[in-house]
């Protein structure tokens, strides 16, 4: 089973809450905010394991987001593990 750790999935989860509510790029009220919110989105991905060859970082943050919910990834707290 692949594993994400949980800080990762938070960091992922709150990017991504972020550009929803800021909405799409086109009609936002300022587009420098929404790419901010988008390169920190892709950079949130990078350290989670997301290729850089991966199409959309959007589209991989949502794919992982719905396999957590799911459980076909399992989601490591690595402060309880120490």
């Amino acid at each position: 089973m692949e594993t994400i750790k949980l800080a990762d999935f938070e960091r992922i989860d709150s990017a991504m809450s972020t550009l929803n509510y800021m909405g799409d790029f086109e009609t936002c009220e300022d587009p420098r905010a929404w790419n901010r919110a988008f390169n920190r989105l892709f950079d949130y991905c990078l350290d989670a394991g997301m290729d850089w060859d991966a199409p959309c970082p959007i589209e991989w943050a949502v794919k992982i987001t719905a396999r957590v919910l799911l459980g076909t990834i399992e989601v490591i707290d690595e402060l309880l593990d120490e």
